[in-house]
């Protein structure tokens, strides 16, 4: 009897220590973004898209959002609005996938102009869509 307890608990902790998730799998359990990591990836996209557009930006408000069962970090920066597509880096913590696209047009459409697993961005009725790649965390 105390044999099969053991071997019980035994089977659980492999079964239960056995992953099929891949590495970009994100679940709500990993919505962990880093406030140093948030300001790293702000930062440069500030930097990019001011030398880009010509005109100053400057982030004032950012969070995390899962749209159709992926990661992004959205930011505003007056009339503009940036999405960053997230992934899960080796250290299991949500870090940019280095493709962010920004509209000023579509600001208000939530799912318009947004980076897709094919580094592309949704399209935006407005037209204003830009990509931009910058650096960011490689996927093997």
């Amino acid at each position: 009897m105390k044999n099969a307890k053991l071997l019980f608990i035994l089977l659980f902790v492999v079964i239960a220590s056995c992953s099929t998730d891949s590495e970009d799998t994100i679940t709500l359990s990993d919505l962990t973004l880093e406030t140093s990591t948030r300001t790293a990836i702000l930062s440069e996209l500030e930097t990019t898209l001011t030398a880009e557009k010509g005109v100053f930006i400057q982030y004032e408000e950012s969070k995390v959002l899962e749209i159709d069962g992926a990661m992004y970090l959205r930011a505003w920066s007056g009339d503009f609005v940036t999405t960053i597509l997230l992934g899960k880096g080796k250290d299991g913590k949500l870090q940019s996938r280095s493709v962010s696209c920004t509209t000023s047009a579509c600001s208000h459409i939530g799912s318009a102009c947004r980076p897709t697993d094919e580094n592309t961005c949704t399209p935006c009725s407005g037209g204003d869509c830009t990509k931009t790649v910058t650096s960011g965390i490689s996927f093997e």
